[in-house]
């Protein structure tokens, strides 16, 4: 009878949620809730910065006089090595942009949640802190929350952990934004949102990470090293 009872979220909520205006108050206070919101991803962009960075200018530069004093083949030999190097170089921070990117994504595009004491479905943005969210098994969770009741509640904390096995998750304990319930049922208060999430927290370090260098740029950088090198001890 007490599962039946608890099950019953329309005639007995544990939280009557926010009202609508208090809710509106808080998204334009706060923000809306999103985990990144990355710049428009540009392959010229990143290509332009790749080029003007000193040691691609050097190479340019040594290849210019290569051209004009010293042999043709030395000249298309410096500016192949300039474009595989700046190739490589924008192919790995494209791919690494794009990934971190994929994270304004991660939660679902709608949200169940309860507000005025009724439950309704509102675009994940939207959720603000104070905001009960409806959990059900297949809920992509939108923000960091509290359980306040929970049904055998278990979610896949994977996104987060890495870690392939469910996770139970009673009345009182942390669910996370980007988070998936894979059985039970109950809801939870929202206290994060968006860049203030566990999530967000990884994400805005992913930005400040740059993807480590790969063996062929590491080779090309060395190779640009040596021409340079060569050309400063041939005109010298």
């Amino acid at each position: 009878m007490a599962v039946a009872g608890a099950r019953d979220v329309e005639r007995s909520p544990v939280r009557p949620g926010l009202t609508s205006d208090e809710a509106a108050r808080r998204l334009k206070e706060i923000g809306p809730n999103l985990i990144y919101r990355p710049r428009k991803i540009s392959f010229f962009r990143i290509a332009r910065h790749e080029v003007t960075e000193p040691m691609i200018l050097l190479l340019i530069v040594v290849g210019f006089f290569y051209s004009v004093w010293g042999k043709v083949e030395d000249a298309v030999t410096i500016f192949a090595v300039i474009a595989v190097l700046v190739l490589a170089e924008v192919y790995n921070e494209f791919r690494a942009k794009k990934a971190i990117a994929s994270l304004e994504k991660i939660a679902a595009p709608k949200t169940r949640v309860r507000r005025n004491g009724r439950v309704i479905e509102t675009a994940s943005e939207d959720i603000v802190p104070g905001d009960v969210l409806i959990l059900t098994p297949g809920t992509k969770v939108a923000a960091d929350a509290k359980a306040v009741e929970s049904i055998n509640i278990q979610a896949d904390e994977s996104a987060l952990t890495g870690e392939s096995f469910p996770v139970d998750k009673p009345s009182g304990s942390e669910v996370y934004a980007g988070t998936i319930i894979v059985s039970g049922e109950g809801e939870a208060e929202v206290h994060s949102t968006g860049g203030k999430t566990r999530l967000g927290g990884i994400a805005s370090k992913l930005k400040e990470v740059r993807p480590p260098r790969t063996a062929l740029q590491l080779a090309m950088k060395q190779l640009a090293r040596k021409l340079v090198y060569q050309e400063y001890s041939f005109r010298s």
